[in-house]
């Protein structure tokens, strides 16, 4: 049991210096994934307004929601694996990936 410490030990180790960008893949991957769906939803909750309106609404969606989600997502997403132990952490990152993948093949993108 002790190897499996020391394996986590290190690969944490090696996760670490990363876990910011570690965290914007993770947040960027689900809005990537849901990306389509939350447009919809907007889409037939905009349809009956003015083009000009549309297209200014989706910009600010595009260019200022998601870019708002994703930095304030990933810094959450950060702060709590920055925490974790080593053990954890490894678990967790390896487990939102694997969740994240089971996720995209569900919404039919890989």
């Amino acid at each position: 049991m002790e190897y499996v410490h020391q394996f986590a030990a290190w690969l944490a180790a090696l996760l670490r210096p990363y876990l910011k960008e570690t965290a914007v893949a993770l947040v960027a991957t689900v809005l990537s994934i849901y990306g389509g769906t939350i447009n919809a939803g907007i889409k037939q909750q905009i349809q009956g307004l003015n083009v000009v309106f549309r297209l200014l609404i989706f910009i600010a969606l595009c260019a200022f929601g998601y870019g708002v989600l994703t930095v304030f997502l990933a810094a959450l997403v950060y702060s709590l694996l920055s925490d974790l132990s080593p053990i954890n952490l490894v678990t967790a990152v390896v487990g939102f990936f694997v969740i994240v993948g089971i996720l995209a093949e569900r919404k039919k993108k890989i």
